[in-house]
């Protein structure tokens, strides 16, 4: 029987491993969520502010006209609630800060009240063409607009995926939007593009391994990802990009920005280092921060562990469970930041063999990689089937403070949200033929059994498009 796969957890940081499937057990009823060490520095998390209560009383008074002019209240008001998202405004050296969905939407929430005059439709129209907006933010002026009458929507895009919906009540432990392809002889792989969300952490799911702060298992218990995969010949494989440490060679990195991230600059990522035969601590341009052992525990005091979204696949060879990264200091253990643009593709190219490539789009001079895996069953003649998925995966802490992941286990309450990512088109590719958009009825929603009962207010999801694009915020709330 083929692995039953949602989430792609990080794993250990080597060129690629293989053991067998090891199922989650219950933990006992006296484990707490959490760890057993206290929680990093305060300064490592935005925690939201409360809303105004000129807000406040706004949303309540207008809410019947928001949610009419909006998506619905969940998608709005789930946003602008306290609980759901924070104020930090991640950055990168590439687009600069972004304005992600929900500062967007604070802003919205004010104006559809009374309605939109003419200077604010033309300021809103604005921002549609600014580099520091989000995708998911431009989306919510983009179906304000329409609905109001002042815009048009993405010619082609429609209101409603398509597809049938399937719960799988085992299917636990990660807050997971999938969307898999029917299966045929003829499909040979799967292409997207598409923007990683942007992170806001619950403190208190943030985890200090037992191993210590350097150990790549630090870090936050909820890990975004956002991967394609398939199955093939009854067998599963999962590959993408997965939140995972940030490693400077084989040096694990810290960073002083506040959303856990260097967001690509040098200058925000700091290693440890010897200096003239004394411990240093380092940037990513060499410069030295730091010098001595005293020194650098005061520094480090300060910053916080550093992450990224890295590769990662998951497949079966030989009938085994095999997990692999790229290895530290390869070319191939590239890292992708909050709010950039993807390309990624999985084909399969050969007998039981499947390459995965990933590059980023619009930032000139960053890497991409390609690694070809074995997959048992790909390219045999039988029928495959592949999908696509954003999810926030979960752990816990055992009693000898040991992380494990929740597979199996009911999904976890948390402040974690992942903000306007998702995907900008995904299309199933067919010998002989063009590639398919993945929407329409030959595809299938796939719900959890432990997140189906409120499945719509955990996944905001905007229109598909045309090339089965679909953007979606997670918003698991407490």
């Amino acid at each position: 029987m083929g692995m039953r796969i949602f989430g792609l957890g990080p794993r250990a940081p080597v060129a690629e491993t293989s053991s067998k499937l090891d199922p989650a057990s219950s933990p006992p009823s006296s484990e707490r969520v959490g760890s057993t060490e206290p929680p990093l520095a305060p300064r490592a998390h935005h925690v939201a502010a409360e809303p105004s209560a000129g807000l406040a009383g706004l949303i309540g008074a207008h809410r019947a006209s928001i949610s009419a002019v909006m998506l619905g209240a969940s998608s709005l008001l789930g946003a602008v609630h306290a609980d759901a998202v924070t104020e930090a405004q991640p950055s990168t050296a590439a687009t600069g800060t972004l304005l992600t969905r929900p500062q967007v939407l604070r802003e919205l929430a004010q104006k559809v009240s009374d309605g939109l005059d003419a200077s604010e439709v033309a300021a809103l129209k604005a921002m549609l063409s600014r580099a520091d907006v989000t995708p998911g933010a431009k989306d919510a002026i983009t179906v304000l607009l329409s609905k109001v009458g002042q815009a048009t929507a993405e010619p082609g895009r429609t209101a409603a995926l398509g597809a049938g919906t399937k719960v799988e009540a085992g299917t636990k432990g990660a807050y997971f939007r999938k969307v898999t392809s029917d299966a045929q002889v003829g499909y040979s792989g799967i292409r997207a593009e598409g923007h990683l969300p942007v992170m806001h952490f619950d403190p208190s799911r943030f985890y200090v391994s037992k191993h210590g702060l350097d150990h790549y298992e630090t870090g936050p218990l909820d890990r975004p990802s956002i991967y394609l995969g398939g199955r093939t010949s009854g067998v599963e494989m999962d590959v993408g990009l997965t939140w995972d440490r940030v490693y400077d060679g084989k040096q694990a990195t810290y960073t002083d920005r506040p959303e856990l991230s260097d967001g690509r600059d040098p200058a925000h990522r700091f290693s440890r280092a010897t200096v003239e035969g004394q411990p240093a601590l380092v940037d990513g341009h060499g410069k030295v921060v730091a010098s001595g052992a005293q020194a650098v525990t005061d520094a480090l005091a300060k910053l916080s562990p550093n992450y990224a979204f890295r590769p990662v696949w998951r497949a079966i060879a030989d009938g085994e469970n095999a997990w692999g990264t790229p290895a530290l200091g390869s070319a191939d253990n590239v890292y992708f930041y909050p709010g950039e643009k993807f390309a990624m593709r999985v084909e399969v190219v050969g007998k039981e063999q499947v390459e995965l490539t990933i590059r980023p789009v619009g930032i000139p001079g960053a890497p991409g990689m390609s690694h070809t895996f074995a997959q048992d069953g790909a390219g045999v003649g039988g029928k495959q089937s592949f999908k696509r998925v954003s999810s926030i995966d979960q752990f816990y802490v055992r009693e000898d403070g040991s992380r494990k992941g929740r597979e199996r286990l009911d999904v976890l309450g948390t402040g974690t949200t992942a903000l306007g990512g998702g995907w900008d088109a995904v299309e199933i590719l067919r010998s002989g033929a063009d590639p398919l958009p993945m929407r329409g009825a030959s595809m299938h929603e796939v719900r959890g059994g432990d997140t189906v009962g409120r499945y719509d207010t955990l996944f905001h999801r905007y229109a598909t498009n045309v090339r089965g694009g679909e953007r979606v915020d997670i918003v698991p709330g407490k």
